[in-house]
C-alpha cells in the first residue's frame, strides 16, 4: 500500500510540475516560431525598407591601406606591400620600413 500511495504522489508532482512549465512557457513575448514585424520585412526581401532601430554602434571599420606592387625584374620576384610602408632599394637589397620595424631582402 505503501508504495501504491508513493506512486501516486509521484505522478501527480510530475503532473503538477508539467503544468507549470507549460503555464511559464507561455508567458513569453512571442509564439514559437512567430516573427516580429521589423523581422519579417527581412525575410521578405525588403531590405531597403527595413532599419535597424534602437542600435548605435560605436566602433567603425578600420580602411585598409592602398597596396603597391614591387617588381624586382634582375632577380626575377615581386611582392605586394600596403601604402602604410615605405620601400627603398639599397645596393643588391629591398628596404621596408614601418615606424620601428624594418624588413631587409637581400
Amino acid at each position: 500500500m505503501n508504495t501504491q500511495k508513493l506512486k501516486v504522489n509521484f505522478y501527480f508532482i510530475l503532473s503538477l510540475l508539467t503544468l507549470i512549465m507549460i503555464g511559464l512557457a507561455g508567458c513569453g513575448n512571442l509564439e514559437v516560431g512567430a516573427v516580429s514585424e521589423d523581422n519579417q520585412a527581412i525575410d521578405m526581401g525588403q531590405t531597403e525598407e527595413a532599419e535597424v532601430k534602437g542600435i548605435e554602434f560605436g566602433i567603425e571599420p578600420t580602411p585598409m591601406p592602398e597596396i603597391f606592387t614591387y617588381v624586382n625584374d634582375f632577380y626575377g620576384f615581386k611582392f605586394d606591400y600596403p601604402e602604410t610602408w615605405t620601400l627603398k632599394e639599397k645596393d643588391h637589397r629591398v628596404e621596408l620600413k614601418q615606424g620601428n620595424n624594418t624588413l631587409q631582402i637581400s
